[in-house]
């Protein structure tokens, strides 16, 4: 077997070893909030309250982090999602656009349901700086943002090359990032829920990737770099 095939299976394992080990991570995570585990509890409350203390008194880290947030919430999501789905939808890519919205679809699906299931109340913090409304893990700010931005960079990420292949993926991610900190930092989700989150997310973003290569390997087509 050459060197060329073998670095092919690699990177082609990569993806799915990635998507087992954030299902894995999501999991643990939720038996153990929902259990409240004493030394999860202790370091996410004990988190919270050191944060709230650094963040209370400054408000223009305030204004900064809820614009990020802004950036992270359902109507920006789906603004953005909707607006790349028609541009997919106006250059006749019709299955990326249909996989773009219900990859959407999923993260708003699955948030209500799995808050219900573990029932976590929001961090109780002496400085209020923001409200959030339902419970509290997993952060449906961090799971859209990871789901829906995910979803645009597998869509376009193929098309990418060079230095823009880097940038557009720097981006991304760096924006994720920041999205779900700022939940963090504004007092509303404990750390535990925005990387169950992300595990969550990225679990879902697995999922509907190898579906749609299925769509795609059914029609004939050839699979996605």
């Amino acid at each position: 077997m050459s060197a060329n095939t073998l670095d092919r299976q690699r990177r082609g394992l990569a993806p799915l070893i990635t998507v087992i080990v954030a299902a894995m991570a999501f999991t643990i995570l939720l038996i153990l909030v929902r259990l409240q585990w004493p030394p999860l509890e202790s370091v996410d409350r004990g988190g919270a309250a050191h944060l709230n203390r650094l963040v209370a008194g400054n408000s223009t880290l305030i204004t900064a982090t809820k614009a990020v947030t802004w950036l992270g919430s359902t109507g920006v999501l789906w603004a953005v999602v909707g607006a790349t789905a028609i541009v997919l939808a106006l250059r006749k890519r019709w299955r990326l656009a249909i996989y773009l919205l219900i990859t959407g679809a999923g993260a708003i699906v699955l948030d209500p349901i799995l808050k219900s299931l573990v029932g976590r109340l929001r961090p109780v913090v002496a400085h209020p700086i923001a409200h959030g409304t339902g419970d509290s893990f997993p952060s449906g700010h961090a799971l859209g943002s990871i789901v829906c931005y995910g979803a645009i960079l597998l869509v376009f990420l193929p098309a990418a090359r060079g230095r823009w292949r880097t940038a557009f993926t720097t981006v991304i991610v760096a924006l994720v990032a920041l999205i779900g900190i700022s939940r963090i930092l504004l007092g509303v989700h404990y750390l535990s829920d925005v990387v169950g989150a992300w595990a969550i997310g990225i679990t879902w973003l697995g999922v509907t990737a190898f579906a749609f290569e299925l769509t795609r390997q059914a029609a004939g087509q050839p699979v996605t770099d």
